[in-house]
């Protein structure tokens, strides 16, 4: 009896931990991608000031979506 519930239990919990893992790989994943636009999105303006607005939709309804608004300053301001 045991024996057949380990058999017919043990592929199922098997499976379960496999859609776990693929979830979590897929979440850690997403969590670099978004790092990486932040960081890039940072590195944009730079010192000039200004903002990045970053629309990003995926799985897989794939859509970027930037608007980079960058204020820079005259190259006089300050010097006088």
């Amino acid at each position: 009896m045991v024996d057949t519930v380990a058999w017919v239990v043990a592929p199922q919990v098997v499976a379960m931990l496999g859609v776990a893992a693929r979830l979590w790989w897929r979440a850690v994943r997403e969590r670099r991608h978004q790092q990486t636009l932040r960081e890039f999105a940072g590195s944009l303006t730079g010192g000039a000031g200004g903002a990045v607005e970053i629309d990003d939709v995926r799985g897989d309804g794939s859509r970027l979506r930037m608007r980079l608004v960058v204020t820079a300053s005259p190259p006089w301001r300050g010097r006088r």
